[in-house]
């Protein structure tokens, strides 16, 4: 479709899997059958959709459905629920953590969804309502999509995982400068991550707790595993955050430690070469009287003493173990 309504499928009943054309859907958003209707949410004609058959909803909750910036979290209203999730941004050209927001309003009649852009949960939710294997119900929908959408964070964070795991070991082999902000550009991602998903853990919960007649039982245990996952999730994004600061400051260690290294040679050579600068400074000047000006073998003198001093610089800098 080009309209505003990407796609609508009957998810019960014998045409339970079927495509419908955009003429039936506003007759069966109101009727008995459970149509999923997932809408464009920057589309204009959006807004008036949702007020001609969500007219009963809370104007807030109209409000959080169309608005550009959303966090996870759930809220319930009269016999409906509405549920803000995220998901990994798969997206040809794009980052994962550029979590995209799927906006829903679900009850017993139906599902409608909206979206900014593209994402492959909602696509494979569609694939298998198409196929007559998807959720035939509000809260199997909820708890189906749920598990959608954190099954594909999980490559997300393992991508993440073998990521800091490569930073660890870079900084036991030959760490360099562009470990440095390879370590700061994994954390920014945790840290975006992390940010969306946590929330979304206290959501799902709060749509398992709710008090909900087409919540079923299993529906309910399907929402706890999820929630589960997620939470798992969440402690290992932490884990991944601790490791990467460990890891930047090991970084910072072994730089300074390389610093102090150079700044100690240049220190030695200073030692050893002032004095003696100091005396073929001291000789150079141009001023009657130096020694040795008229001697022919005074300069070779000189060279003998500078090497001979030169040694015995090196000899007690060593001796007092300081080289």
């Amino acid at each position: 479709m080009t309209d505003f309504v990407l796609s609508s499928l009957i998810l019960n009943g014998p045409d339970r899997g079927r495509s419908c054309a955009r003429d039936e859907v506003d007759p069966l958003l109101d009727a008995e059958t459970l149509l999923w209707a997932h809408l464009d949410a920057d589309d204009d004609r959006t807004v008036a959709f949702l007020s001609r058959h969500l007219s009963h909803v809370d104007p807030v909750l109209h409000t959080a459905l169309t608005a550009e910036d959303t966090r996870p979290r759930c809220a319930v209203s009269d016999d409906g629920a509405l549920l803000l999730l995220r998901g990994v941004n798969l997206n040809e050209g794009a980052v994962p953590e550029d979590m995209i927001s799927l906006r829903l309003w679900v009850d017993p009649r139906r599902v409608v969804s909206l979206r900014k852009r593209d994402l492959r949960a909602v696509a494979d939710l569609q694939d298998l309502v198409r196929a007559g294997r998807g959720p035939d119900a509000p809260g199997a929908f909820l708890a189906t999509l749920a598990r959608l959408l954190t099954e594909r964070m999980e490559p997300v964070l393992d991508e993440l995982e073998d990521a800091v795991a490569a930073q660890e070991q870079a900084i036991l082999d030959a760490p360099g400068p562009d470990l440095r902000r390879e370590i700061a550009e994994t954390r920014r991602r945790i840290i975006i991550l992390r940010r969306y998903i946590a929330p979304q853990r206290d959501a799902m919960r709060a749509l398992r707790d709710m008090d909900a007649p087409w919540l079923m039982a299993e529906d309910r245990r399907m929402l706890q595993e999820t929630a589960d996952r997620v939470m798992r999730h969440v402690e290992d994004l932490d884990m991944l955050r601790e490791r990467a600061q460990v890891i930047r400051d090991e970084l910072a260690n072994v730089l300074s430690d390389r610093l102090n290294r150079n700044l100690y040679a240049l220190a030695i050579l200073s030692a050893v070469f002032l004095p003696l600068g100091f005396i073929t400074g001291l000789l150079g000047v141009n001023v009657g009287g130096l020694p040795g000006v008229n001697t022919p073998w005074a300069f070779a003198v000189l060279c003998v003493s500078l090497v001979g001093m030169a040694v015995a610089i090196i000899w007690a800098l060593r001796y007092r173990k300081w080289m």
